[in-house]
């Protein structure tokens, strides 16, 4: 049987934990993912992953801020292999012209982790991991990627790493190139502000060139029990940049970073004690040149220490101690500005955790930190996660209520093996499953959706195979309810079912504003009533939606601005994300938003292609209590 990776996750607290474990809304993202969203830099990345909003300034390589639900971009902590990056003069880091080809996994970590990750990460943590070797099957691999496009740009990298008997490596080097663009218009503007004054920007335009090159290694030896590592890496980037209001051909900026860093670690979660030690450095030199000319230095010095009490290691309950300390000093000079500042800070935190095998979890952290700059500060967290529900999806569904040696097949949907077949989206209902990928399972009974399968359903019949035929995109709660009992008849568990049917018939929660008062949008748009999932939620909620799809072509302003909702649902599907939902941004819809300020617009997570997840039932609910 063929078993799906479970996903990992390092930043949520002091020892990696499985995802499905954690209190914290988090998102990873693997090179499958780059791959899939065609990305160059982390930027691309990053700005589809839910809560998070990147700010850039003009071409490649210009300022790229990140903003992480709404937070200031320097309260979010970006951390690369273990070092924390944040510049000390201005605090957020610049994900301008930082490249994709040679980071393995990110992590996006929704939310305050200053007991964890200190006051840096007040909005949350943005964990970045190279490339290294250490989980390659060879002891060599090679890696090329080349790439042209307009304005003469050209980028290029390679990567050769490796593991053997326990040693890995990782060597890396790649290279950008283009002639960019203006960001400054040759057309000349003016505008008054609100005190009167005149502002004339434009009338001067040229190329904003950019390029970078970076170069890394990673050497390390792991044998699973203890392991050492040794990091260095090096970039240079010069940017072209544009005046306010004149033409600079000559104004650009020159950066150099530098990272070093040695660690180890002795013991694992398996036995009673871990202890783990780093120490790095990070520097970054920034010369900018041209009528503003200057020049800054930061150097970065950082040594942590970290020992795990892991007891209860086996068994439903498994809990553990970390204990963390850290110092970090910062010295900052430069010829304008801050000309020179240092700053020191040592810290100690201390966190507790448990879980349990149906994926409950529990835990508590407190930080102290004594900082040379600002007062020392004491900072706590308590975070838990109680599974109470199934995904509203058949394949969870089927997890929910099936046991486990009922189980063969598998979906790449889902973390977990599945009999049910792969679902497909609804735009694409004429791919189908390769039959030879389904003989192994020749003995079993297949689930399947004949209405998007017609052709394989029939040569599986032909063939002779056992085969039930589903509903598993329910349109009515009805058709969800039946495709419930129909589950939990197919395997012998017809009373947790009915229990379940019963629980859901009872969480429809009427609202306390008039239907016609309720704007319902989505990330795609309005909402367009042909989709299934979102017929179903709706005739759960009782709501009926303003009928009319949010596009360029049909964009009904006029109706918006008669409708001025008192309440706004948001739906939000990262997975059907596409262009339409910058007209989210346009000025009629601002204008609506700005009066919704006494009852902001409430955001409803749409997590699968069928079908909504037990955080609707919860989103509603808060929006029943926020209701006057």
């Amino acid at each position: 049987m063929t078993q799906l990776d479970s996903v990992t996750v390092y930043s949520a607290y002091a020892t990696p934990i499985n995802q499905d474990k954690t209190a914290s809304s988090v998102t990873v993202l693997t090179e499958k993912d780059f791959a899939a969203r065609n990305a160059t830099y982390v930027s691309d990345v990053l700005k589809t992953v839910p809560g998070v909003a990147i700010g850039q300034q003009g071409g490649r390589g210009t300022l790229t801020s990140l903003f992480l639900r709404g937070a200031e971009s320097r309260h979010t902590a970006v951390v690369i292999d273990g070092v924390k990056v944040n510049p000390i003069n201005i605090g957020n880091f610049d994900f301008g012209g930082l490249p994709i080809s040679n980071i393995e996994r990110i992590e996006v970590l929704r939310g305050e982790q200053s007991a964890l990750w200190g006051s840096s990460a007040m909005g949350g943590v943005v964990y970045i991991t190279t490339k290294s070797g250490l989980y390659k099957e060879k002891p060599f691999n090679a890696e090329v990627d080349l790439g042209l496009g307009s304005n003469n740009t050209r980028d290029a990298s390679a990567t050769l790493s490796g593991f053997h008997n326990g040693f890995y490596y990782a060597l890396h080097g790649d290279s950008h190139r283009t002639k960019g663009i203006s960001a400054l218009s040759k057309n000349h503007f003016s505008y008054t502000t609100e005190t009167g004054s005149e502002v004339k920007t434009g009338g001067a335009s040229e190329r904003d060139g950019f390029h970078r090159d970076n170069g890394s290694l990673r050497l390390g030896y792991d044998l699973g029990n203890k392991g050492v590592e040794v990091l260095a890496a090096q970039s240079s980037q010069t940017v072209h940049i544009d005046g306010y209001n004149s033409d600079v051909s000559g104004e650009y900026s020159r950066t150099r970073n530098q990272t070093f860093k040695l660690g180890g670690y002795w013991g694992n979660e398996q036995e009673l004690l871990k202890h783990q030690a780093n120490i790095s450095q990070f520097n970054s030199k920034a010369t900018h040149f041209g009528s503003n000319a200057r020049y800054s230095n930061e150097k970065q010095l950082n040594a942590n220490y970290q020992l795990d009490v892991n007891f209860d290691r086996e068994g439903e309950v498994t809990q553990a101690v970390s204990l963390l300390t850290d110092y970090a000093k910062t010295r900052y000079t430069s010829d304008k500005y801050l000309r020179e500042k240092t700053l020191s800070e040592k810290s100690a935190a201390l966190e507790y955790r448990l879980f349990t095998e149906q994926d409950h979890s529990f835990s508590i952290s407190g930080r102290y930190t004594d900082n040379s700059q600002f007062k020392n500060s004491i900072t706590g967290r308590i975070s838990g996660a109680y599974r109470l529900s199934p995904n509203l999806c058949s394949d969870r569904l089927l997890l929910e209520l099936a046991e486990p040696q009922q189980i063969r097949a598998m979906s790449p949907y889902s973390q977990k093996p599945l009999m049910m077949l792969d679902k497909l989206n609804t735009d694409k209902p004429t791919v189908e499953p390769e039959l030879t990928a389904l003989l192994p399972y020749a003995d079993s009974t297949i689930l399947l959706n004949e209405t998007f399968y017609p052709q394989l359903t029939a040569r599986l019949k032909q063939l002779g195979f056992k085969l039930v035929a589903l509903n598993d995109s329910p349109q009515t709660p009805e058709q969800l309810f039946t495709l419930i009992l129909q589950l939990g008849e197919l395997t012998q568990n017809q009373a947790k079912a009915e229990k379940l049917v019963e629980r859901l018939r009872l969480q429809k929660i009427p609202l306390k504003q008039p239907l016609a008062e309720t704007l319902i949008l989505s990330e795609t748009g309005m909402i367009e009533p042909h989709f299934p999932q979102y017929q179903t939620l709706l005739h759960l909620l009782g709501l009926s939606p303003l009928k009319s799809d949010l596009t360029p072509q049909n964009f009904s302003l006029e109706k918006l601005l008669l409708a001025q909702p008192k309440q706004l649902l948001f739906l939000t599907d990262n997975q059907s994300y596409n262009n339409q939902a910058e007209l989210l941004k346009h000025p009629a819809l601002q204008k609506i938003w700005q009066k919704m300020s006494q009852n902001p617009p409430l955001v409803l997570p749409m997590k699968y292609t069928y079908c909504f997840d037990h955080g609707v039932w919860q989103g509603i609910q808060l929006m029943h209590k926020l209701t006057p």
